[in-house]
């Protein structure tokens, strides 16, 4: 019984000293730097796995198991090196073509494939008839819709002559007379003398304005003598103008959709004298482009 105990306490002082042994042993090595790294240990990402019925060779092969899966990037097809996607349908950016200073003929070509409103623009313009002269957007930005021309017009001009006038005897012409100096052709002359001498034309809604002067004859007014002149459309004063010898006036009287104009003459002071309507016109506005 002693010497079994004897000889297990022998067997445990061994296994103390090899333990001392080994911990000093190791404590050392890590001293001096030569344990394992730690990328040199083996990646948790590859871990040996032994079969259970596996014998011999195949019981120390290392099965690679990946501890997550990789991330794929996948390019969209519609998508630039850049990054930029596209939707497949986008449409292309427009950009406004320069119109400006070109005829409407040519213009309309140019933007044939746009949404575009057209206006008419009648201020005097030394440009040909139908030229463009303003568009929004300008030359080289981007289509807005719809886009915005205005085209230069110019008036018909219809001479006074040319239209119907009522059966009064109490003006003459078309004939040349002189007014403040100035010789007028293709004028009329209304004889003021009586009490109400008048001329009248038949407008047919066609024309928005007439325009021409207004002025005593030089040949048939004295010094002092002044008359009135009004002006109706479809029986209703639309302007009145007072004048004397030598103080013509220029008029411009719109006459949108009036069937008949008529000009009325009176005088007011002196003696009966003639009234001069030189260049008298009808200014109508011409057929769309």
């Amino acid at each position: 019984m002693s010497e079994r105990s004897g000889a297990n306490s022998g067997a445990v002082a061994w296994v103390v000293a090899v333990a001392t042994l080994l911990g000093v042993a190791i404590a050392l090595l890590t001293y001096l730097g030569l344990t394992p790294e730690s990328g040199d240990a083996q990646s948790p990402t590859h871990i040996a796995q032994s079969t259970p019925h596996a014998t011999g060779a195949d019981a120390d092969r290392d099965v690679g198991v990946p501890e997550t899966a990789a991330a794929t990037q996948v390019t969209p097809p519609n998508a630039d090196p850049g990054g930029a996607s596209h939707t497949p349908d986008e449409a292309p950016v427009a950009l406004m073509p320069n119109v400006t200073g070109t005829h409407w003929n040519v213009a309309k070509e140019k933007i044939a494939d746009l949404q575009y409103d057209l206006e008419e623009s009648f201020e005097p313009r030394n440009v040909r008839d139908g030229t463009v002269v303003a568009q929004v957007p300008r030359a080289g930005e981007q289509v807005t819709v719809p886009v915005n021309i205005t085209v230069a017009r110019k008036y018909v001009t219809v001479e006074a002559s040319e239209l119907t006038q009522s059966d009064n005897f109490r003006f003459s012409g078309p004939s040349l007379y002189s007014v403040d100096g100035t010789q007028y052709r293709n004028s009329f002359k209304v004889f003021s003398q009586y009490p109400s001498a008048s001329m009248e034309w038949d407008l047919s809604r066609d024309f928005d304005y007439v325009e021409g002067l207004i002025g005593l004859s030089d040949e048939h007014a004295e010094s002092g003598t002044a008359v009135s002149v009004e002006f109706r459309t479809d029986g209703q004063a639309v302007r009145t103008e007072s004048t004397s010898l030598g103080s013509p006036i220029r008029i411009r009287e719109p006459v949108h959709d009036a069937h008949r104009l008529e000009v009325v003459v009176n005088t007011t002071s002196g003696t009966a004298a003639h009234l001069v309507l030189a260049d008298f016109r009808f200014l109508a506005k011409p057929t769309p482009p």
